[in-house]
């Protein structure tokens, strides 16, 4: 059974980041048109707004969706409780955004922002009428379908904003494209999932009793990702929030488009291994392998070639994101260090622990953020979600591997190979970099960011496998790397199969 279910997994977590990192190309192409038809202030002006729905919804979320997976039996009056429940949480959402958008607008010294904020208190209400049968794509391990669903939202919301950013050319291309991709995601819902809630709340208790211990810690992680912003915005201005947040998303790709994919296709395995610890544990292993393999040399690498990105992909008005996302690279690297512990405590029924360690992170992130702000800005922000992370991960470590039975030099086997490979990488992307500067490609952006991405990406390689190697070719992350890129050259006669045919 737990080898079914790791296969299954597998196979979800590849879906899963086929469809981030397609969301992404989108996310990025689409980032790069609308950089160039609107200005910073445009972006600020709307993060304001997205800024305080971000914060309202830190109160909301109830959690609903986790609680469905993690009763494998969970009945049909569950699921019309927890689309009711979404739909009076949108409800609420909208109201106080409708009531608090003249004094966030005074709070942030942006009058235009009011106007912003009434408008943007329509999302809550659609996002709350989608279809919760769509929670049963990951519940039954069903990631194609969840591929589909996602990877088509975003690419019709992708078109929908860009086509309004030429007409409009201002910060309502924005708000309205928002709106209508939520419009489209919930009319996509309800296409392709035949489950037809109703209004109930009969199973609220059932539901609420498992989801409290996710609502605080979701409350909490909430204070923590938005709390940078907050003092940006309230601290610097306009300009400096849209620089963060451009540089945190930038930053940050390893995170959401690697290590959110594979934890979506997580939590449902991991709830179904509950009661073997042990099973928990080897797949605990096998999934930080995975994700540190292929996903610590991403934020290295951006913050190797920032400088190059920046004006490649955004354009030189953003050129004050270079030394932000060089800093928040370096907490996207911890955060790929610990990114599956917290499905472990939700899996064994311990979501409270999760809630400790998040109060832990935001009580160093507070006075962090706010004295590192006032000296050094948007950066300094950066510079407190980057001791924050350190401190929270080794707090983390510290329960869970005693709780998995797992030694620490079985978790160093796990991750040495590629610190070892991305701190190679980084050294010789930086001497390309040094000597580029000095050569007759100088005023060629694209090539030198190519030149240092393949050359990146040629070490980091020569390095894994050369260390692979030499430790004996034992069974992990590149074992099954390699045996994915074997299947799928196989599969398309690339390659003989493994048995000569």
């Amino acid at each position: 059974m737990s080898a079914e279910i790791k296969k299954r997994i597998a196979v979800g977590a590849g879906w899963m980041v086929f469809m981030r990192f397609g969301d992404r190309l989108i996310g990025l192409i689409s980032m790069a048109v609308l950089a160039r038809l609107l200005l910073p202030e445009d972006f600020g002006l709307v993060a304001y707004a997205i800024l305080l729905l971000a914060i309202l919804e830190i109160f909301a979320e109830l959690g609903v969706e986790n609680a469905l997976i993690h009763d494998q039996a969970a009945p049909r009056e569950s699921y019309d409780t927890a689309w009711t429940m979404n739909i009076c949480k949108g409800l609420a959402l909208s109201a106080f955004l409708l009531i608090a958008a003249s004094p966030a607008a005074i709070f942030f010294d942006a009058p235009d922002a009011e106007l912003v904020i009434y408008v943007l208190a329509a999302l809550p209400v659609v996002r709350g009428l989608e279809n919760i049968g769509t929670v049963d794509f990951r519940k039954d391990l069903a990631f194609h379908k969840d591929f589909v669903f996602n990877f088509a939202t975003r690419l019709s919301g992708a078109a929908v904003t860009i086509v309004l950013a030429f007409v409009l050319r201002d910060h309502w291309a924005l708000v309205i494209g928002m709106i209508l991709r939520a419009t489209l995601r919930v009319l996509l819902s309800y296409r392709m999932s035949d489950f037809r809630p109703r209004l109930t709340l009969s199973r609220f208790s059932t539901i609420f009793n498992f989801s409290k211990w996710i609502m605080l810690q979701n409350l909490l992680h909430g204070f923590n990702e938005r709390l940078p912003a907050l003092v940006i915005g309230r601290m610097t201005g306009t300009q400096a929030l849209a620089f963060f947040n451009i540089g945190f998303e930038i930053a940050n790709l390893a995170s959401t488009e690697l290590a959110a994919p594979i934890r979506r296709a997580l939590f449902p395995g991991f709830a179904k291994m509950s009661q073997d610890r042990a099973q928990l544990a080897d797949s605990f292993r096998w999934a930080l392998a995975v994700i540190v393999l292929v996903g610590l040399p991403i934020p290295v690498g951006i913050a190797a070639t920032a400088d190059y990105i920046v004006p490649v992909l955004l354009g030189w008005n953003w050129l004050d994101t270079v030394p932000i996302i060089q800093v928040l690279c370096l907490q996207g690297a911890i955060v790929i260090l610990g990114t599956n512990s917290h499905l472990v405590y939700l899996a064994l029924g311990k979501p409270v622990i999760t809630v400790w360690l998040s109060a832990l992170r935001l009580a160093v992130l507070v006075p962090c953020c706010i004295y590192w702000v006032a000296v050094y800005g948007a950066v300094g922000a950066g510079l407190a979600l980057v001791v924050s992370a350190v401190v929270t991960r080794f707090v983390d470590y510290a329960i869970v591997l005693p709780m998995l039975r797992i030694r620490i030099a079985d978790f160093l086997a796990q991750i040495w190979r590629p610190v070892v490979g991305v701190a190679a990488m980084s050294m010789s992307v930086r001497l390309l970099h040094d000597w580029l500067e000095q050569s007759a490609l100088q005023p060629y952006l694209l090539v030198k960011l190519a030149g240092c991405v393949i050359l990146g990406a040629v070490i980091y390689l020569a390095s894994i496998l050369g260390l692979w190697i030499i430790t004996g070719r034992r069974d992990g992350a590149e074992s099954y790397i390699l045996g994915l890129v074997r299947d799928f050259l196989t599969s398309r006669r690339m390659l003989p199969s493994r048995d000569g045919a």
